[in-house]
């Protein structure tokens, strides 16, 4: 019998969209569309590769939630392997291993100086799972200077060459990171910089198979390399269809993957385009949540009011640029994201040369990455 797996990932449990708390929609779709689905496929392994929760501290409610739906899906499926996202608490993940080892039930938060390992047999032998947590410095072994730190490739070569993996065998992968093709890597370094969270697509391909969680979009990359996306709406941008994807694995170098709807009869999101002018043109909706997208930046607050009236579950009105990706020098965004830039380049972009003036950013921003750590930490 050829071994089955169903890949998830991305559930982000207890998260709110603009107001609205989808922990009940996530929870209808979890038990009814996804555990119907599962009940039908009967696959040997479910993986979650991670952003369980959408919370680094989750609250009894979205607990109650995770456990009822490990429960259910538990009692279908023999083995299930969690892996830690960015949004997980890798401590409490890994408390999550405590309690359920010996079950079947393998839960990894964070990274070591090695690949994790779970072996599951079928016919053909063992299927060699390694597991790749959201990579983040203070739990990586052998981190330099953390404004200067290895990027995501450098680090994932190191932990591949500490990790003895038979070839012979079949090999996957589950991991919570950013893989792109050199394209889009391209494409992306010229507008934000060097991408020190990217890991180059070659790198993997070691691998029978990746499993990947972070992006919230099911795609293929390459032969060997699938995100399986939410399984659900979560943002104005996920209006289509959702999916699990399911790896079918037989002899060495068999390997084949689609990805399979997920059934959603209780959330949707819709996004209307509109200019001032014509808003109260667009078509009345009391079923679907609505985004209203103008065609200026400037929204008058009574046009927001009529929004409001007209849609009973509308979310919010976005300006013409929404969605679009930020510059480095969009100050809010890079000091959010500061561990993911290049000190150099950020000082070359906003014009820094004097080399009193370029240790003055690096102090600032060893201040904030200080304070992020010290915050993440507790």
């Amino acid at each position: 019998m050829l071994m089955q797996i169903i890949h998830m990932a991305d559930l982000h449990l207890g998260k709110v969209m603009d107001g609205v708390e989808l922990l009940p929609f996530q929870k209808r779709i979890l038990m009814q569309g996804v555990l119907s689905l599962l009940k039908e496929k009967k696959p040997n392994v479910l993986v979650l590769t991670g952003d369980i929760f959408d919370s680094y501290y989750p609250d009894d409610v979205t607990l109650a939630v995770y456990a009822r739906f490990l429960t259910a899906i538990h009692s279908v499926v023999p083995k299930i392997i969690v892996v830690g996202g960015n949004h997980d608490n890798p401590i409490l993940i890994e408390y999550l291993s405590g309690i359920t080892a010996g079950s079947g039930i393998f839960c990894f938060g964070k990274n070591n100086k090695y690949l994790p390992e779970v072996a599951i047999e079928d016919e053909f032998g063992p299927v060699h799972f390694y597991i790749l947590p959201f990579l983040q410095n203070r739990f990586v072994a052998n981190f330099s200077h953390p404004l200067r730190r290895k990027g995501a490739t450098e680090i994932v070569e190191e932990l591949l060459l500490n990790t003895s993996i038979d070839f012979n065998h079949r090999n996957v992968l589950l991991g919570h990171q950013y893989v792109y093709s050199f394209e889009e890597a391209k494409r992306k370094g010229e507008i934000l910089g060097p991408q020190l969270d990217m890991i180059e697509i070659q790198k993997l391909s070691i691998f029978d198979f990746v499993c990947l969680g972070h992006i919230h979009e099911a795609k293929r990359l390459g032969n060997n390399i699938g995100y399986s996306g939410a399984p659900y709406p979560m943002h104005y941008s996920d209006s289509g269809e959702k999916y699990v994807s399911l790896i079918t694995l037989g002899a060495k170098g068999d390997v084949q993957q689609t990805f399979l709807p997920i059934s959603n009869d209780v959330f949707h999101i819709v996004v209307y385009h509109a200019s001032i002018s014509d808003c109260s043109a667009l078509p009345d909706n009391d079923e679907d949540y609505v985004y209203v997208v103008f065609d200026t930046d400037v929204i008058p607050r009574e046009t927001e009011q009529e929004m409001r009236l007209k849609y009973p579950r509308f979310c919010r009105c976005l300006g013409r640029n929404a969605g679009r990706i930020p510059t480095v020098f969009e100050r809010d965004y890079v000091e959010r994201n500061i561990e993911y830039f290049d000190i150099s380049w950020i000082a070359q972009k906003i014009g820094i040369q004097n080399e009193d003036e370029k240790s003055l950013l690096i102090q600032t921003l060893l201040k904030k990455m200080k304070g992020k750590l010290n915050h993440e930490n507790h």
